[in-house]
């Protein structure tokens, strides 16, 4: 649990409160006077109180600050959870939260300051921990942080404040591209030997059954055609569509500057990328990703190792979500350069080309003759097959 940056409020008031209780209780007991020695008490009440109870309830109170990411695509909705503990025995009648988001969500149901900050009211009761959900609406590409948390504490009389603040929240939303339809995706056939085939069959793509055969004691139980069987009267098994390893790598290079035009080019092409993505994990295919922005370190790009499993689309989504026009980047030549001595085995390569020089040509005519299989990922959705030349081949 991390400890609260404290600010005090306003003690103008109370101040005041408790100068004139002690000013009246003199007063009272020179005159022994007990109706001013009443109001002196409770002018004592209003001036001590607040203080103790906000020193009290905020030595007690805590933001359960776990690390949480929320995973949603573009368009779509969720919610933030934010939870809070008051150990004290006393219960926490009012209190404002407030916290800053970045433009990528909108937080509803809640109060929005100037800018990207929120607010919303909270109470709890004595001894308890309450979770609090914010609808989110996700509205672009990218990682929204949670900062600048600050919960600001009333007394009952609301006479005094006392507010907790922490910068370090580890909470984030993560906004997926918008996965959109992709033409010529069946063209990316490349039949390679390797020790990546479909996860569950080591030579045949247990998705794709092309026909059945006379079933056989060894075959799994798992790959009868039950209908089949009945129409036939014999236990048949599936046939399915033999397969090897096979990569698909996408090789994203931005210019140094990118126009507003280009960003939006950009925006479509990233949600052509998510759904490859999706579709080769479906097909039992490799994916891995190359970006030249310029990572922390001696590496020219930011890179994406090659899997195929829900887990590696998650992170591919991931990787994805964090790619901003905003970001250093690598030279597109230096990059390529130094993508070229990972690319040992054959693959198709899938280009998202920003930069839109002649010169990245040299290492596509030397990929083509090294045997890998090279398209362009144009902003319409459309995989173009690159020529030996180097250029777009006319589809």
């Amino acid at each position: 649990m991390m400890p609260w940056s404290i600010r005090r409020g306003s003690t103008t008031i109370v101040e005041l409160f408790t100068i004139f209780g002690a000013v009246t209780g003199v007063i009272s007991l020179l005159f022994t006077n007990g109706m001013l020695f009443f109001a002196s008490c409770l002018l004592l009440v209003f001036g001590l109180y607040p203080r103790w109870y906000l020193n009290y309830i905020s030595k007690h109170f805590s933001f359960e600050n776990e690390k949480e990411k929320v995973y949603l695509a573009r368009g779509s909705s969720g919610e933030l959870r934010l939870s809070f503990a008051n150990h004290a025995k006393l219960p926490v009648v009012f209190a404002t939260v407030e916290l800053a988001v970045d433009d990528h969500v909108h937080i509803g149901g809640v109060k929005k300051w100037i800018g990207k900050q929120y607010q919303f009211e909270i109470s709890l009761k004595a001894s308890n921990n309450q979770s609090f959900s914010l609808p989110i609406e996700a509205l672009t590409r990218g990682v929204a942080k949670v900062k600048n948390l600050k919960v600001k504490l009333y007394d009952p009389m609301h006479l005094l404040s006392l507010t907790l603040s922490q910068d370090f929240i580890r909470k984030e939303v993560v906004i997926y591209p918008e996965q959109k339809p992709v033409r010529g995706s069946e063209t990316l056939k490349l039949p390679i030997e390797g020790d990546h085939p479909h996860p569950t069959s080591l030579f045949q793509d247990v998705t794709s059954p092309i026909g059945t055969r006379e079933y056989l004691p060894s075959d799994p139980l798992k790959h009868v055609h039950w209908k089949a069987s009945a129409r036939t009267g014999q236990l048949q098994t599936k046939i399915f569509e033999k397969t090897v390893g096979m990569t698909w790598t996408f090789v994203i290079l931005l210019s140094k500057e990118l126009t507003k035009a280009a960003r939006l080019e950009l925006e479509n092409q990233l949600s052509y990328v998510a759904t490859l993505c999706h579709e080769a994990s479906q097909r039992g295919i490799d994916t891995e990703i190359f970006i030249n922005t310029k990572p922390m370190g001696r590496s020219l790009f930011h890179h994406l190792e090659a899997g195929c499993d829900r887990h590696h689309v998650i992170k591919a989504m991931e990787f994805l979500a964090l790619i901003q026009p905003v970001q250093i980047k690598t030279l597109p030549l230096e990059a390529l350069r130094e993508m070229d001595r990972t690319f040992r085995e054959r693959r198709v390569i899938l280009i998202i080309d920003q930069v839109r020089q002649t010169a990245p040509s040299r290492f596509y005519q030397k990929w083509l003759r090294n045997g890998h299989a090279l398209y362009f990922i144009d902003p319409e959705g459309m995989i173009i097959p690159i020529s030996a030349g180097g250029e777009r081949l006319a589809t």
